[in-house]
């Protein structure tokens, strides 16, 4: 199933926040449980579109996407949908903990890319958490605060993302495929999902 159809298959409504709401562990929100699935169904997607690849090949991280032999178009949205459900769970907890947990990042999206071509990435030792300044932390949470989903953090807010995770981004080279082919539904869910939390 690709990423597009993942999402269309859970229009925005009750049916839906129940689903987020049966698979959401404890301390977790229901924004941070989404985006975790969105990873998750994303790296079915990406399996499957890279499943008749060379085993011979390895998609180096931060390779120029046009780089990428074989590899579908929707294989490149099911790898940004790797990329921006895996970043959204340790960036809304960072402001809480005071830094950004890289390791998590690094351990998310490497689950997520598992069983295919793309290249895995873990963080250097004694460097798996990113320290945020108290402007920061105080830039992360006003953007919270206004957009509780998330999904300007992709877009207009990206300046006040942590340093890790900006330049994770930018090497991916997944912004322009997650904000025109998965941020419009994405921010649909997640907004109705913000809007009724219970």
């Amino acid at each position: 199933m690709s990423v597009e159809n993942f999402l269309l298959r859970y229009p925005a409504d009750s049916e839906f926040r129940a689903m987020i709401e049966r698979q959401r562990l404890p301390k977790r929100s229901l924004i941070a449980t989404f985006a975790s699935m969105l990873a998750w169904e994303s790296g079915d997607a990406l399996r499957e579109a890279t499943k008749n690849l060379s085993p011979e090949l390895n998609f180096g991280f931060g390779l120029n996407l046009g780089m990428y032999p074989g590899l579908s178009s929707q294989g490149l949205i099911s790898y940004a949908g790797v990329i921006l459900g895996a970043s959204i769970p340790p960036l809304e907890r960072s402001p809480v903990d005071g830094y950004f947990d890289i390791e998590e990042l690094c351990s998310s999206y490497s689950l997520g890319i598992d069983h295919t071509p793309f290249f895995k990435i873990k963080a250097e030792e004694g460097e798996g958490k990113e320290v945020l300044t108290l402007g920061g932390v105080q830039n992360i949470k006003g953007v919270i605060n206004q957009d509780p989903t998330f999904a300007s953090f992709f877009t207009d807010n990206f300046k006040f993302l942590p340093t890790f995770l900006q330049e994770f981004l930018t090497l991916s080279q997944t912004l322009p495929i997650v904000e025109r082919s998965i941020l419009p539904r994405y921010n649909e869910r997640a907004r109705f999902l913000v809007e009724n939390p219970f």
